[in-house]
């Protein structure tokens, strides 16, 4: 949305009568119409010129200055926009013309603002002043400087607002220590007393504590001392008596106008007691207060709390003491309901303008819900504990308490609604959060946003505060139309199984009707009672979903934990969803109810298991995995990969220092391949370097084997594949190998070998051990098509002895095997490209090692779903034998978590029709 404004005959006047005799006609003209192109980039107004014109006026030698214009458009592109959306940046530069010159240096703008560097430039030029008021005048001029050149970045969007916020919120915190100690230090001079080491700290508070300061806004702060110790000889005065002053100073010089303008509006009236306390207390004071008669809307405001000035020794041990008043394991009232009612309070006393800060769907619910999930949240976890609300959404997002959804949802709305106010605030340096109905200045905050039309950014602003406003009511007690039946609209095939157990959820009934649970226990299922329903109500499976959650409940030493971590409608339906799902997952938990931690931390959701797996055993990264997978976060190939990396870092850990010389350890079968499911077994081979060690070794690996299989129970672990098999030693030094692999290896050895990847040791050693695997298939004398046909033809003749009408995803023609071998033959007959591929994953030999495009893409797809539907199998039904009845009583549920569209059995049946008739082209 660009204006089409006409510049008047005023500009092209004052072009002409400040350029003639200084450029050409043709220069003139050219500057003209840049100005004009720079013009149709905005929202250009006659306002706007009259800025244009103001700024131009200002200029002392306007001459150059517009010779410049035409040398370096970019300072045209800064005028326009400083002109069209800041009245309040055009005044400053009317001012201090001068200013321009230094936004028109580059790295000027583009130099970072840190705490740090506001410190240090402030501690310089501070230093060039020497009574208190010219000190605090350069104070004035400093915050005006910077403020010009974090809007000018603002408005040209060159930061994001994140990086804005804190910009503002270093200038304020920098130049706020420093007022506030020169306060202090003049009102030590003046009583002629010196006080050496700093004993009181000043801590910030409202969006200048969170680093989210806006251009106006007030800046609250709170100001304690350690102990109120006695000062001078006479008079003496007392530490508290001393700050006072200090501080009435410092309120006064803030918020002073002078010729200078003014530096802050300051406000310690969220103190204890507020305004009819002392403005400061001893540290003791604030902890008495907040044990004794902090309110809720205090836990709120201290989320907020950071260091501003004094010892931060002493602001640290303020910030720790808190922490249990701020975020203490268990509330009377829920923060949520408190939150709710005060902002119901709020829109009572609203009116119908557009306030970006207070109306319904505004930054307030989402700071508020924000603030009230932290509280709740903030004693479990220590990274939701930040004053910074982008941060406080991200955090929250990621312990899975906001959806992804959510979390989007608040995250962008706060910028957008942030930006909107910000806009409001640079036009004329007011303290306001309104947008006008409609007028010149809607009109241009609609065209800085880049909407086509005012319309279009009302339309935009009304999704977004109806978004905000739909999560904000259901985390809080503003949504109160919901029915309130057991059963809304569910359709149970057993109502009454279904009574019992709701029954048992709500009160704890056992089979003699008793209830067991106490009132916390029944409330705090209350609370979610109605999210099981909503959930229950559009479920395939009702009965199934109840019956399973209620025995996980019923397993549990303390239900009330459950109910209260299920509050949060993701984590519930997350659950319920699993519960429908998974019967491994219901198994795994009903014989090892403490996994509900899991739940509880959110630690199921853990993308990097990497980063938790060391703590972990092996039942535990399984229920994750499980649970990943039944909801979709994770596929095959990803649940394959966490495994594998768990395992080795086991095997790698347990391997350590049990083995004498240069040695590696190497997977193969699955596991080597990368295919494994959660049933596989370990196979796995150890090459030593040389002999010398074997009889060590030998004792080495069989106390490696203990103790991986006790840390890995109900995994088997084994050495089988070795050469010689369970007969044979289990270490092998590569020169035995060699003699075994040129004399006496078999082919299905070899095709063993083919899937071997290195976990541990020497990789020298493994690598010369590939090149001699791949020169012992060079020099064989084996007809590779005979034999692999022969060995899957024994396969085949096995498995249809099998009782049952049963489809076996690995080993029917068509299976897993079926697609192994036939890759195993592709590379056996292309030794030269079996180096490369030995050790790499199914897909990646399909892709190497199949030439036509037409077979790649089908074994490619057959393969991936066979392997999701094993590892479906395994979640859903706990089966570990790859084997599928052909009745399949619980299709759907396979269909709709691997989002198949067809019958998954009549699937299954032309997947192994096409890799069948793969495998026999190839091989005839």
């Amino acid at each position: 949305m660009n204006s089409k404004f006409k510049i008047s005959e005023d500009f092209i006047k004052l072009i002409f009568t400040s350029t003639t005799g200084y450029l050409k006609n043709s220069e003139i003209d050219k500057l003209i119409n840049l100005f004009n192109i720079e013009i149709q980039k905005c929202y250009f107004t006659k306002s706007s010129e009259a800025n244009l014109l103001r700024i131009l006026n200002s200029v002392f030698d306007r001459s150059t200055f517009l010779k410049d214009c035409l040398k370096y458009p970019h300072h045209i592109e800064i005028l326009i926009l400083v002109s069209s959306y800041s009245n309040f940046l055009t005044d400053v530069i009317v001012r201090n013309p001068s200013m321009l010159y230094y936004v028109f240096n580059p790295p000027n703008l583009e130099k970072d603002v840190t705490l740090k560097s506001i410190d240090d430039e402030i501690k310089n030029g501070i230093t060039n002043f020497k009574s208190f008021n010219s000190k605090t005048n350069f104070l004035r001029r400093f915050k005006r400087q910077k403020l010009f050149v974090i809007g000018l970045n603002d408005i040209l969007k060159n930061n994001d607002l994140e990086k804005t916020t804190n910009q503002i919120s270093y200038l304020a915190k920098g130049i706020t220590k420093h007022l506030f100690n020169l306060c202090y230090d003049e009102i030590l001079t003046r009583k002629n007393l010196e006080i050496k080491d700093d004993k009181f700290c000043l801590a910030a508070l409202g969006k200048l504590g969170g680093d989210e300061l806006n251009y106006s806004s007030d800046i609250d702060l709170i100001l304690f001392y350690d102990e109120n110790s006695i000062h001078g000889k006479s008079p003496q005065f007392t530490y508290q008596e001393l700050l006072t002053e200090a501080a009435q100073l410092f309120i006064k010089t803030a918020t002073e106008i002078t010729s200078e303008g003014f530096i802050y509006r300051v406000d310690f009236r969220l103190r204890p007691d507020g305004k009819y306390a002392p403005i400061c207390m001893s540290i003791n004071d604030y902890f008495r207060y907040y044990e004794n008669r902090g309110a809720e809307w205090e836990r709120q405001m201290l989320i907020k709390l950071s260091f501003v000035a004094g010892n931060e020794i002493l602001f640290s041990s303020f910030e720790n003491y808190l922490s249990n008043f701020v975020y203490p394991k268990s509330f009377l009232k829920s923060p949520l309901e408190q939150i709710s009612k005060m902002k119901i309070e709020i829109e009572k006393r609203l009116t119908d303008e557009l306030n970006v800060k207070l109306f319904t769907g505004g930054i307030r619910d989402i700071e508020f819900t924000v603030q009230a999930l932290q509280l709740i949240n903030g004693g479990k976890y220590k990274d939701i504990r930040t004053g910074s609300s982008l941060i406080a959404i991200k955090a929250l997002v990621n312990n899975n308490i906001l959806s992804n959804s959510e979390g989007k949802t608040f995250y962008e709305s706060y910028i957008f609604l942030r930006r909107v106010e910000h806009f409001l605030q640079l036009m004329n340096d007011t303290q306001t959060h309104e947008i006008p109905k409609n007028g010149e200045i809607t009109e241009k905050l609609a065209a800085y946003l880049n909407y086509k039309s005012t319309n279009s950014f009302i339309s935009d602003l009304e999704k977004r505060r109806n978004g905000v406003r739909n999560i904000f009511k259901s985390f809080t007690m503003l949504n109160n139309s919901i029915e309130k039946d057991d059963f809304p609209n569910i359709k149970f095939a057993d109502p009454q199984k279904a009574k019992r157990n709701f029954d048992y959820l709500q009160f704890g009934k056992s089979i003699f009707n008793a209830a067991t649970f106490d009132k916390k226990t029944i409330d705090a299922f209350n609370k979610i009672k109605l999210n099981i329903n909503t959930y229950l109500a559009k479920s395939n499976s009702p009965d199934e979903v109840l019956e399973n959650f209620t025995k996980l409940i019923q397993a549990s030493n303390f239900p009330y934990f459950w109910f209260n971590e299920l509050a949060y409608k993701k984590v519930l339906n997350d659950v319920l969803k699993v519960c429908e799902i998974s019967k491994k997952f219901c198994d795994l938990l009903l014989q090892r109810p403490n996994l509900a931690d899991l739940i509880f931390t959110r630690k199921v959701y853990t993308k990097n298991l990497k980063s938790i797996q060391n703590n972990f055993d092996k039942i535990q990264i399984e229920f994750i995995l499980t649970f990943q997978f039944a909801l979709r976060l994770i596929n095959a190939d990803d649940l394959s990969i966490r495994l594998i990396n768990y395992y080795d870092e086991k095997i790698i850990n347990t391997i350590r220092n049990k083995i004498k010389g240069e040695y590696f350890i190497a997977g193969l079968g699955s596991f080597g391949s990368g295919d494994i499911s959660l049933s596989s077994d370990i196979d796995l081979i150890v090459v030593t370097s040389d002999k010398k060690n074997n009889n060590v070794n030998e004792k080495g690996i069989l106390k490696f084997l203990y103790e991986i299989r006790e840390i890995l129970p109900l995994t088997e672990i084994d050495f089988k594949l070795r050469p010689e098999g369970k007969s044979s030693n289990i270490v092998w030094d590569i020169d035995s190998y060699k003699n075994y692999l040129t004399k006496r290896a078999r082919v299905w050895e070899f095709q063993s070998l083919l899937k071997m990847r290195f976990i541990c040791g020497n990789e020298s050693l493994f690598e010369d051990f590939k090149s001699l695997l791949v020169d012992s298939i060079k020099s064989s004398k084996f007809n590779f098509k005979d034999e692999i046909i022969t060995m899957h033809q024994k396969l085949l003749s096995y498995n249809s002895q099998r009782i049952g009408s049963k489809i076996n995803l690995k080993n029917d023609f068509g299976g897993l095997t079926t697609i192994n071998f036939y890759l195993d033959f592709l590379l056996l007959e292309n030794i030269e490209m079996t180096k490369s591929l030995i050790g790499t994953n199914t897909k990646h030999k399909i892709d190497k090692i199949v030439l036509s495009k037409t077979s790649k893409k089908i074994l490619l797809k057959n393969f991936t779903i066979l392997k999701n539907i094993v590892a479906a199998n395994e979640v859903i039904s706990n089966n570990s034998k790859k084997e599928m009845p052909e009745t399949l009583n619980n299709r759907r549920l396979y269909e709709g978590l691997l989002k198949i569209k067809t019958d998954l059995i009549e699937l299954l049946k032309l997947i192994l029709e096409e890799n069948k008739k793969l495998f026999e082209d190839e091989l005839k």
